[in-house]
């Protein structure tokens, strides 16, 4: 099950910059500078959801490490953000 889930965030991060739930949440993954994300910044920042502990150490990482609550230690690695898209 971790790699079927982290090759549907890779794939729909990939191709259309968000997934099923945060596109119903008004979120995107962007890169630092706003741009569209590709299939290796996709796959760094989806990695730790290969194992429920990665993903809790991911999280707790990005929570300690970083003022913006939204961004997983991941996402430092990959330079992306979660960002809103509905205002």
């Amino acid at each position: 099950m971790g790699i079927l889930s982290v090759l549907y965030f890779v794939i729909a991060e990939n191709a259309y910059g968000t997934t099923i739930g945060k596109q119903l949440l008004g979120l995107k993954v962007v890169t630092k500078t706003d741009k569209k994300i590709n299939l290796e910044k996709a796959f760094i920042r989806n990695i730790s959801k290969i194992h429920g502990l990665l993903l809790l150490l991911d999280i707790i990482g990005g929570i300690l490490t970083s003022t913006d609550l939204l961004q997983k230690y991941s996402d430092r690695i990959a330079q992306t953000k979660v960002v809103y898209t509905i205002d």
